[in-house]
Order: structure tokens, then sequence, then C-alpha cells
């Protein structure tokens, strides 16, 4: 390289680094005022260390940290009370199985606004911003109940209106309510009650709206109570609330008596 080459090479790096610094504190800078002219790159470092600039630099740079803090500020903010009202709303509708679109009815949008006092979202408000969450929320509900403990699955095939092929699943939880009251149910536990008491009939099955029935029952324990005793106290208390639940009941002070009780006095045959 000759003497010529070498002094163009270096006007050219020195341009190209003045170039680049003045892209990268000026061109973009909005408090730039004044237009800077330099054509050695020492003049552009000498022009950032003056106080003007390195006193805009520091405006700059607040301003944008503010602005990134009203950012945040903003989409960590829970929202008013509309949001809630709105959330509560789409909750609401979806556990009573009435779809969104009904919001869109104005005889019930009227009615709603003027007993709530809140304006009545539209449905596909609803729809994009509060649907998923629920559905979160929901999942979550589900994975607290059911963790660590014995579940049951029911899985039933079906379609949709769309004629595309679907999986309804429900599920409970072993030895909650699902299970309360009905040990005896179970085919082991069937089997064990057989094998114990194989004269005595297996427990019935009282119906809630039935008040009959429940005297029936009562009946049955209070003539059977030290089968049945004996039977529960074979079944581990680990595998079922209901379980834990009926030797609780069985060591109640007078509950034998009771029972006996009920099935002298109000016995229907």
């Amino acid at each position: 390289m000759d003497v010529v080459d070498a002094m163009a090479y270096s006007y050219f790096s020195a341009g190209r680094s003045v170039e680049k610094l003045s892209q990268q504190y000026f061109a973009t800078d909005p408090f730039a005022q004044n237009t800077v002219t330099a054509s050695k790159k020492f003049q552009v470092q000498q022009h950032l260390k003056t106080s003007k600039h390195i006193r805009l630099e520091a405006v700059k740079s607040n301003s944008a940290q503010k602005e990134q803090q009203l950012l945040l500020a903003c989409s960590s903010k829970s929202g008013p009370d509309r949001s809630q009202f709105n959330a509560d709303l789409c909750k609401a509708f979806v556990s009573a199985d009435i779809p969104l679109h009904k919001l869109n009815n104005k005889c019930l949008k009227s009615f709603l606004e003027q007993y709530t006092g809140k304006k009545v979202p539209d449905e596909s408000t609803l729809r994009k911003n509060y649907v998923s969450q629920l559905f979160k929320d929901t999942m979550e509900i589900i994975r607290r109940k059911a963790c660590g403990k014995k579940i049951w699955v029911s899985l039933d095939e079906t379609t949709d209106v769309e004629q595309r092929c679907i999986v309804n699943l429900i599920f409970g939880v072993l030895g909650d309510e699902t299970e309360r009251g009905k040990y005896y149910l179970a085919p082991s536990r069937t089997a064990r009650f057989s094998e114990i008491a194989p004269s005595t009939p297996l427990p019935p099955s009282p119906v809630v709206t039935r008040w009959g029935s429940w005297i029936d029952a009562a009946t049955y324990y209070g003539k059977n109570f030290d089968v049945i005793e004996a039977v529960i106290a074979t079944f581990d208390p680990e595998e079922a609330q209901s379980i834990q639940e009926s030797k609780i009941l069985l060591e109640t002070e007078g509950i034998k008596e009771s029972l006996l009780f009920i099935a002298t006095n109000f016995a229907c045959s």
C-alpha cells in the first residue's frame, strides 16, 4: 500500500468513525437542538464531554425511565371495578350454562345495567378477555382439589354441532362427597361385608327427597349396629374419607341408642 492509499484509507476510516458516532449520539437524539459539525473523531468525543451534552443526556435518560415506569404501572394495574364486574359476570354466565351471546339481548342488557349500576360489556369482550382466565382459574382449583388424592374418571365420546369427534370427561375425588355415605358400593367392600355378615342385607341408600327412606336407613342401622361396626372396623380409613367419618360416627356417644329409638318409635313396619 503506497502513501496515497494509506492516507485515503485513514481518511475513510476516520469518516466512518465520525459518521458512526454522529448517528449514535445525535441523529436520534430529540434533545439535540443544535447541529454539531465535526470532521474528526476527537471533535465528537470532546463534544460528548461538554456539560451541555451531559445535562441533556441525563434529561433524556430520566424521561425514558419515567416513561417506562408509567408503562409498567399501567400494565400492572388491576383495573377498575368494572373489570371485576366483567369477570364476575362472565363466571356467573358460564357457571349457569348461559351462552354469552345472550348479553346482546337489549332487554337483558338494560335490566342488568339498571339494577347493577354497571355497564354490561359486549359478548365478544368477555369471550376474548375473560373466558381464558376463567378456564385457567378453574383448572387450578381442580388441580388443588385432586392433588395427591385418588380419583375416578368417566369418559364419553360424542360429536359436537359441527360433527367433530369430542370426548366429555368427568372426574371426582374418591372419599369426597361423591363417595360419602356410600362405602358399601365399592365391590371389594361389598364382598367384605358379605363375608363377615352373610345373613345381613347390604345397607339401604336413602333418597334426599324421601323422608321415609331416611327412617328406613336409621332403622336398619339401629337393628344392625354391631354388624356394621364390625365390618367398618376392617376397612382402612386411609382409603376414603367416608370410612374415616363412619368410624367417628360409630364412636359418637349415644348414637346406637338414638338409632334404636327411631327404629322403635318411627319405623313404618
